[in-house]
């Protein structure tokens, strides 16, 4: 382990003393702890995104006031209306908000939720990305979903009329 060698030369003067440590004991022990570690953590696993696709059958109809539609526009904002699309536009219904974690589309879709009350799974959310969103902002919108515990969603193209209404 330690070894100290004294020299000592033929005057009297004091011996010098010649301090050898053997690290090999201390990188063995470093080793083990390194392997130790490696085998006793938990390896983390990549996490995918559930899709749920409707099944094949009629359309279902649903109340304009159990839906909420989303678009997802540039620089992280949401556009959003409640009810038919008509009514949002010649009402001017329309409003906008973010993905802040307090104030952002998660207080509009509780807020919607407790509106509804004990319908409140019956909630249908129409997520309509634009062309300038980015694929983070529909993930964020998705996890809002699942945050809020939103039973009923689906991701839709824009229509016709809404890309012209976007245009202007």
């Amino acid at each position: 382990m330690a070894q100290i060698q004294l020299n000592q030369t033929g005057s009297k003067t004091k011996p010098t003393h010649n301090l050898k440590i053997d690290m090999t004991p201390m990188v063995d022990l470093g080793f083990l702890l390194i392997t130790f570690f490696i085998f006793t953590s938990a390896i983390s696993e990549s996490k995918g995104l559930n899709l749920y696709m409707p099944k094949d059958g009629p359309n279902t109809n649903q109340p304009a006031s159990k839906a909420l539609t989303l678009f997802l526009k540039s620089d992280d904002q949401i556009e959003y209306y409640s009810g038919r699309w008509q009514d949002a536009v010649d009402g001017s219904k329309m409003s906008t908000t973010n993905y802040h974690q307090q104030y952002g589309i998660g207080k509009i879709i509780r807020e919607k939720q407790r509106l509804l009350g004990s319908l409140k799974d019956e909630l249908m959310i129409l997520i309509k990305p634009t062309n300038e969103s980015t694929y983070n902002n529909l993930i964020d919108a998705l996890d809002e979903m699942t945050i809020n515990g939103v039973k009923k969603y689906a991701i839709l193209d824009l229509s016709a009329e809404e890309k012209a209404f976007f245009k202007q």
